[in-house]
């Protein structure tokens, strides 16, 4: 799977990172600072990664497809998605792409009929003209 590839279904299918937003201490084109918890000396000791390195350990902790988890909490909460998700776009070099325009209701039934049920066998639009009275029997 290539590193595009990852990040595209990590985008999809994370809920809930495995780190915490105040742990990222530092994040530039190289590297990214990180707060660890050392065990051993009971406190946060700073790790340094390349984006390659920090990007490996982080997608071990990405859950398998179709696995569920927790949504929206963390990095992915709405509120601090409006913050990262632009400094994530500059790192990656990227443009985050506008929203497609909703498809018209006469696109959608082309689409799904394969043709396009308005217009009648002379090849001609059909138009509302008006409703007629059931007929009386």
């Amino acid at each position: 799977m290539s590193k595009a590839q990852f990040v595209r279904y990590a985008g999809r299918y994370i809920r809930r990172p495995p780190i915490a937003e105040y742990r990222l201490e530092r994040i530039s084109d190289l590297e990214v600072e990180y707060l660890a918890k050392d065990t051993r000396k009971k406190r946060l000791v700073k790790n340094r990664y390349s984006n390659e390195e920090f990007v490996d350990t982080l997608k071990d902790h990405v859950p398998d497809r179709f696995r569920h988890g927790m949504r929206y909490f963390g990095l992915l909460s709405p509120r601090s998605k409006r913050r990262t998700f632009p400094a994530l776009f500059a790192l990656l070099g990227q443009k985050k792409r506008p929203r497609p325009r909703r498809r018209s209701w006469a696109d959608s039934r082309y689409k799904h009929f394969g043709v396009d049920l308005l217009i009648d066998s002379f090849g001609q639009p059909m138009r509302w003209v008006g409703r007629l009275r059931p007929a009386l029997g």
